[in-house]
């Protein structure tokens, strides 16, 4: 359903695509509430609807379905506006100390204007980036203006032993969106290739000027480590569609080759936009005959397993619990070793009741999926 979502979004900025997404849409076997469905687990459903709608194609939705996904839209607009608003309140209160953040993710897609229309993009929190020896300084900060750490007790662990990606998630009981700090941009696994300092260097400002996002190149950075490595969509070929989406609007505001082309990572990255043009019906062309191999056989296990939902489910559970075996507690042992404040964090964790029993319900939930 992936492929089909996927070229709803090509087929309205190429119109020879058009018959194909009308075969599609008009085919014996074609379920449009699984289509709904899948489309709403993917974050893509605003998008395809405004697409569809700048284009002429709401015709393939029925009416009440039409009506329903403008008002989902004007929600969601009206939602985005009040983080937008949210994040000017932050800024006012972090200011004066000297904090300025970048901010990450789809916060900083939407205040650069990266989609076509504001209302488009679900952003689920807030997430800015800091240097380290200012996260817990505008945590408190935040704190002391009614901000509350959704998780007290890696709250504890995190002032103890600061060897996390980010600052325990932030709730306010009347604003939009949960905060999350960050240090490490993507994941602490790949702070040599991707830190503050690599990001922040490059950062841009705002048109109102009180704010800070990547460049769009690192933006394009960071949407492939996290999508391709650190939710493990290398190994799983399970991606969120809106992450794809984003990434494909990205590769249209910079040099996605030259940016392909460069370390660290050029086969990842080369294999990764490889399945992002595929799938929205992009040219893309691979700088070796072996990477575009690994490529090739890549987007066919991709297709295989989007075929198979319930072996993806299967493949996935496995592959996940042993890759998250091996990234918590083998490589963090080998890690340890030559790390001082790593060898602080684990010997609290296990001197800790309650790091064990979360793990405990972490995995029952997980194979309960």
């Amino acid at each position: 359903m992936q492929s089909l979502l996927s070229l709803s979004l090509a087929a309205s900025r190429n119109p020879a695509l058009l018959p194909e997404l009308e075969a599609a849409f008009g085919a014996k076997d074609f379920d449009i509430m699984h289509y709904l469905e899948v489309g709403s687990k993917n974050m893509i459903l605003l998008s395809i609807y405004q697409r569809f709608r700048e284009s002429g194609l709401l015709y393939l939705f029925p009416e009440e379905l039409q009506q329903h996904l403008a008002e989902m839209y004007r929600l969601n607009l009206e939602r985005n506006q009040r983080i937008l608003a949210q994040t000017e309140r932050i800024h006012l209160l972090l200011a004066p100390h000297g904090i300025v953040p970048v901010y990450l993710k789809g916060t900083a897609n939407l205040m650069d204007g990266l989609y076509p229309t504001p209302g488009e993009r679900v952003i689920g929190d807030i997430d800015f980036m800091l240097p380290s020896h200012q996260v817990i300084e505008a945590a408190e900060i935040l704190q002391a203006a009614g901000y509350k750490a959704y998780n007290t007790y890696y709250e504890f662990e995190y002032k103890q032993t600061p060897h996390q990606n980010h600052y325990p998630r932030l709730t306010h009981p009347t604003e939009e969106a949960d905060v999350e700090i960050h240090f490490h941009p993507a994941h602490v696994r790949y702070s040599k290739e991707v830190n503050y300092d690599t990001i922040s260097a490059g950062a841009v400002g705002s048109s109102s000027g009180y704010c800070l996002f990547p460049s769009d190149k690192d933006k394009l950075t960071l949407s492939f480590y996290h999508a391709h490595l650190k939710d493990h969509g290398k190994h799983t070929t399970c991606y969120l569609l809106r992450t794809l989406y984003d990434t494909l609007l990205l590769t249209e505001r910079v040099d996605a080759t030259a940016w392909a082309s460069a370390s660290p990572r050029r086969g990842d990255k080369q294999i990764y936009l490889s399945l992002v043009s595929t799938l929205f019906r992009r040219p893309f062309r691979c700088t070796s005959p072996y990477i575009a191999f690994r490529a090739h056989c890549f987007r066919r296990r991709y297709s295989f397993l989007q075929k198979h939902p319930q072996l993806l489910s299967l493949f996935n559970s496995s592959v996940l619990s042993v890759l998250h075996f091996k990234n918590s507690h083998i490589d963090l042992l080998i890690q340890a070793f030559s790390d001082k404040n790593l060898r602080r964090s684990m010997l609290f964790r296990l001197s800790n009741p309650r790091w064990y029993l979360h793990h405990i319900r972490w995995y029952a939930r997980f194979w309960k999926r």
